[in-house]
């Protein structure tokens, strides 16, 4: 019964079963931050309309996405998390990985003994 209802309990309310009602209904919005400044303001609950993100990587409303985010000659770049217009609590997991260019020179040098 998908689109059932089901009741909400003492004992619920006490394990923490605050899922969402359909698995739809579960989403958060994705900033990506390419300085340390902004990001850390928009840990301590700053707006993000007054916040300098990424436009072009940044997910609103995303249950779940994937891609490529270049670097742009960047050693750190940032994520924030927001779960805006759920009143559950959505559990995320966030899989990384990075690759870097490296140029390696060898010199071989022989000698006669």
């Amino acid at each position: 019964m998908y689109e059932g209802s089901r009741s909400s309990g003492i004992i619920a309310s006490l394990l923490d079963d605050n899922r969402p009602i359909r698995e739809e209904d579960a989403y958060c919005n994705l900033y990506v931050f390419r300085n340390q400044a902004d990001a850390r303001s928009f840990q301590d609950g700053k707006s993000v309309s007054s916040l300098k993100y990424d436009v072009d990587y940044s997910t609103l409303g995303t249950q779940s996405c994937n891609g490529c985010i270049p670097a742009n000659s960047s050693k750190t770049i940032y994520f924030g998390f927001e779960n805006e217009r759920m009143r559950y609590t959505n559990y995320l997991w966030l899989e990384a990985v990075t690759t870097g260019n490296s140029t390696e020179y060898y010199k071989y040098v022989y000698s006669i003994r």
